[in-house]
């Protein structure tokens, strides 16, 4: 592989793993791990949660400089688990850049878990959180189907449609709420307020809003300040498409309590 090809290698691995909610820490830490065990001299990293910027001195003595755009995406763990492993393998095992693309290129073709599994632990959580928050057992077994839906929705709208990431949120919160009217309108359920907090958990921007807090706290105050702008921007249009939803409905046909 050219040493043109491996420094791409590198600048590659750094946008799958903070693309995937990685820290821009242990983003950095992964990226400084290959470059040494690729021998790739003078090299220097600087991160921010939407942008890489790389240089270094190539085989040949050249100086080459990587400028990457990161896409605002969703959550991806196994991505960032795996890579950060590869990367001390790189150095433990003397691993080469074509076996290391070989294994970049099995972690973006690998799914951590399948769809069907995914969707029914959205279904799980929307129930138990409705439970958790004081809905009764009917309550919380009508969020599961709707939880299970919600995934079947939002991989519509993210991965086949490509839409922004706001914009699905917007819709999904829509979605669920006016199942979960159409559940009490029915006489299935009990509370809807309870049904939609369960069902609107799996959107809640848990992981963008710790990122943002541990780059504060390291003084990365720019990718912080991006990560809680995306945490907000998130958490507004949940609360938009819930709110417009019920005052619609509650406007329409009347019945619910707001």
């Amino acid at each position: 592989m050219k040493s043109k090809d491996v420094f791409d290698l590198v600048a590659e691995v750094g946008v799958l793993m903070l693309s995937g909610s990685g820290e821009v820490g242990r983003t950095q830490d992964t990226l400084n791990a290959m470059a040494k065990g690729f021998k790739i001299k003078e090299f220097k990293c600087y991160l921010i949660s939407n942008g890489i910027f790389l240089s270094g001195i190539l085989e040949d003595e050249k100086v080459d400089v990587r400028i990457e755009v990161v896409p605002v995406k969703g959550t991806n763990l196994y991505e960032v688990e795996t890579l950060n492993l590869l990367s001390r393998r790189v150095i433990s095992e003397n691993l080469s850049p074509e076996e290391v693309k070989k294994e970049v290129d099995r972690i973006k073709k690998t799914e951590p878990y399948p769809f069907w599994f995914t969707s029914l632990a959205s279904g799980l959580g929307c129930a138990s959180f409705c439970y958790f928050f004081k809905g009764t057992l009917l309550d919380s077994l009508l969020a599961f189907p709707i939880g299970v839906l919600l995934w079947c929705f939002y991989d519509l709208l993210a991965d086949k449609h490509k839409l922004p990431k706001i914009i699905c949120n917007l819709f999904s919160s829509m979605f669920i709420t006016l199942l979960a009217c159409i559940f009490v309108h029915l006489g299935f359920a009990d509370n809807v307020d309870k049904i939609v907090i369960g069902a609107i958990m799996p959107l809640v921007p848990g992981v963008p809003f710790v990122n943002a807090i541990r780059n504060f706290f390291s003084d990365d105050y720019l990718s912080g300040v991006i990560r809680i702008a995306d945490a907000f921007l998130t958490a507004l249009s949940v609360g938009v498409g819930v709110g417009t939803t019920m005052i619609v409905w509650n406007t329409v046909i009347g019945g619910i309590s707001l």
